[in-house]
């Protein structure tokens, strides 16, 4: 499982991050999409979400897709880790 961060522009009115949202649900490889902290306080903190994939191939795919998207404002892939071999 892979995760994809991401941030909706400001001015993008709720009800549209919450379509954008469940679009998401809709390409390959996407398990869940959602805000990040949902009852914040403060509108900035809703404009952050994040998505969990099935693997490191479908994150690179959502990371593509969400950088197309007018409502987007950044996309961040964390760093994927590994186990070296031999430890």
């Amino acid at each position: 499982m892979a995760q994809v961060l991401f941030s909706f522009k400001p001015g993008v009115p709720e009800a549209r991050r919450a379509e954008v949202l469940a679009e998401m649900h809709h390409e390959d490889g996407v398990l869940r999409a959602a805000v990040l902290k949902p009852d914040a306080r403060h509108e900035i903190l809703r404009r952050h979400c994040y998505a969990l994939v099935e693997d490191d191939a479908a994150a690179d795919h959502l990371v593509a897709a969400l950088r197309q998207r007018n409502e987007i404002e950044s996309v961040e892939l964390p760093p994927r880790r590994r186990l070296a071999s031999g430890q």
